[in-house]
């Protein structure tokens, strides 16, 4: 039996305890309340439980990813500052082998 249908049960139960009853006595009608607001209580914690097993629509966490022509843009210009790294490393070996090996 789940916690919803257990609450149930107990809604019908407690009118079916009361129901006979003259709710003209203080005890009684503080009794009737008192068990309303525990069976209201314990739904309110059955459903604020529940928002951890579904979340609410629309609250998931989404990815960004980035589009395909930022990809292209951000790859073509990773290329080009690799390729002037690559370029300027080259020049200044070709200047510099001489030196280099002769030590």
């Amino acid at each position: 039996m789940g916690a919803a249908a257990l609450i149930d049960v107990l809604k019908v139960q407690q009118a079916a305890v009361f129901k006979d009853k003259t709710r003209d006595g203080d005890i009684i009608d503080q009794t009737a309340n008192e068990f309303e607001l525990q069976r209201n209580n314990w739904g309110n914690n059955y459903l604020r439980g529940m928002r951890f097993v579904s979340s609410p629509e629309g609250s998931e966490v989404k990815t960004r990813k980035p589009g395909r022509a930022l990809g292209l843009l951000l790859g073509a210009l990773l290329g080009v500052l690799l390729g002037v790294v690559f370029v300027f490393g080259r020049q200044w070996w070709q200047a510099n082998k001489a030196q280099i090996t002769s030590v």
